[in-house]
């Protein structure tokens, strides 16, 4: 759940830049940072920090969409340890509280992958849910509303 969540986050920064990059017109409040700029990773980071209510709303100007709530169509999880194994497919999820991250840690380095730490405190998530197999020693069939609260989440 937490790498889902460190991608979540890392598409939706890229989107806001190439969004930007794409609308020819950069709101004011959208800084840029300069590749070759020693403190890149800092820049980055203060931000991403700083774009966090815009995130939360929209921006219209860059046609980006708000991220509360934060929409998935569809998230499947299997544990298929075991002689049955165990599946669960979440649908039509709300994800709330994702715009209230705080920046840890950027590490934007050239030819190495990305690095971040992220910190949600507090998330909370609803979707409809299909589950079926062996959950421990218990058959887990069935399916409904699910709801889940989620605190203090850190994505590395």
């Amino acid at each position: 759940m937490i790498d889902y969540l460190q991608t979540i986050f890392i598409v939706a920064v890229a989107m806001v830049y190439v969004q930007a990059e794409k609308s020819k017109v950069i709101p004011p409040y959208i800084k840029q940072c300069i590749r070759n700029d020693p403190k890149l990773n800092e820049c980055l980071a203060a931000e991403i920090n700083h774009l966090r209510p815009y995130l939360k709303e929209g921006i219209d100007e860059i046609e980006l969409p708000p991220v509360e709530p934060f929409r998935m169509d569809s998230l499947s999880l299997a544990i298929t340890g075991g002689s049955n194994g165990y599946k669960i497919t979440l649908r039509d999820i709300d994800l709330y509280g994702a715009s209230n991250f705080s920046i840890q840690k950027v590490l934007l380095r050239p030819n190495a992958p990305f690095e971040g730490k992220v910190r949600i405190p507090k998330m909370t998530m609803d979707a409809k849910y299909a589950s079926t197999g062996v959950l421990l020693v218990l058959p887990a069939n069935g399916n409904g509303s699910f709801h889940a609260d989620l605190g203090d989440v850190t994505a590395t």
